[in-house]
């Protein structure tokens, strides 16, 4: 991510001068979703940084198209896509930027070649990913306007700052000669991700975490104008308004997950011959909530897994499987306590656990629930244990 900002510092230096080069590195390098990602050990602060650069060598070899620039470009394409595929709609702006800058048609074609270079390694990811859609993304829920609403703030961070970004980029976007790069980057991997969601499960705010270096080079965009003073102004009320949520991220829950609460707990209430039992696959709840357990709850005390059958990550799936649904009963047995422990919050941690769970955990009573941030975990004991 600080590559990444010295990456857009050097973009708007070369589509809008020193002064949108300054903000716009700034601006990037003071949003919450930048300092949250850099955090994580995921890939999409590779994914950012690799954007940005395939961005600036684009501009770069349309000015003075080179074998060498050519070569780097297609490398930079490859690391974006095996990064993150869905990183690889950048081409889209890509094209229209090369189509429209190219001064001779051939121009586009050598851009065009070098692209198709650039996919060529992630083409083996793509493939083995697509057999893997039904259990890796099946959990994603459908657009919805609300998600797209609610798109703005998950990406930068708050609503106040969402909004903030949005009225300056809105106020900076332009197809004019090099602008055009910025706001082809903005819009077409947007309008690509909202039209393949149409078809398949994609539509994650963090998915569009490449763009965020455009929205900041549009943004600034719009202070171009403005002198020096107003647009260092400007992007200090940014960082400004982002502050709160940029303490929140440094905290110990920071990621929304209150991941050591949950070892807290079993740690201080769980016994020798309990059981645990988690959520259905749907929106990672058993994949977060028992990798949550296996991280931060030591195996000498910790509840028996009893409906693992595969651990997580072994067979190609992120999550662990369990025993099919008709299997449930018997893998359960007849604890006397058994520890639900859930993604999100419930009031009932058997709330829409899985038919075949929840008739398995009939006989059974929730003496107590615990919320932590970002999980429920419920004791549940046995009836006739729970009437003496």
């Amino acid at each position: 991510m600080t590559a990444a900002a010295g990456l857009v510092a050097a973009i708007g230096l070369r589509i809008g001068g020193l002064r949108v080069g300054l903000v716009a590195g700034l601006l990037f390098a003071v949003l919450p979703t930048t300092s949250r990602y850099a955090q994580e050990a995921r890939p999409y602060a590779f994914a950012v940084c690799a954007a940005a650069l395939a961005t600036l060598l684009l501009v770069r070899l349309l000015d003075r198209p080179r074998f060498l620039r050519y070569a780097g470009y297609s490398a930079v394409v490859a690391l974006l896509g095996l990064m993150h595929l869905v990183g690889l709609l950048l081409l889209a702006a890509h094209a229209l930027v090369a189509w429209r800058g190219a001064q001779r048609r051939r121009g586009f074609f050598g851009w065009l070649g070098a692209a198709a270079v650039g996919v060529l390694p992630v083409l083996p990811v793509l493939w083995f990913g697509r057999q893997q859609t039904a259990t890796q993304i099946n959990w994603i829920p459908p657009v919805t306007l609300d998600r797209l609403v609610d798109t703005p703030e998950a990406l930068f961070g708050g609503p106040l700052l969402a909004g903030a970004v949005l009225a300056l980029a809105f106020l900076g976007m332009s197809m004019r000669q090099r602008s055009a790069v910025a706001t082809a980057w903005l819009v077409l991997p947007t309008a690509g991700l909202l039209a393949a969601a149409q078809l398949t499960p994609l539509w994650l705010p963090r998915y569009l975490l490449f763009t965020v270096p455009a929205w900041a080079l549009v943004a600034s965009l719009a202070l171009r104008r403005s002198s020096l003073l107003r647009g260092t102004a400007a992007m200090l009320a940014v960082g400004l308004l982002g502050i709160p949520v940029q303490v929140e991220i440094r905290g110990v829950t920071g990621h929304s997950q209150g991941t050591k609460d949950i070892a807290a707990v079993l740690r201080a209430h769980a016994r020798p011959g309990d059981t645990l039992v988690y959520g259905p696959f749907d929106a990672g709840d058993q994949r977060t909530s028992r990798d949550a357990v296996n991280r931060y709850v030591d195996e000498s005390w910790r509840p028996r897994d009893v409906l693992m059958t595969v651990p997580a990550r072994r067979q190609g799936t992120l999550g662990a499987r369990e025993c099919a649904d008709r299997d449930v009963p018997v893998c359960l047995g007849r604890p006397e306590r058994v520890w639900v422990v859930r993604k999100g919050a419930f009031d009932d941690p058997v709330q829409r656990i899985g038919a075949a769970k929840e008739a398995a955990l009939k006989p059974y009573a929730v003496e107590r629930t615990w919320r932590v941030r970002g999980f429920s975990i419920g004791l549940l004991v046995r009836k006739s244990e729970a009437g003496k």
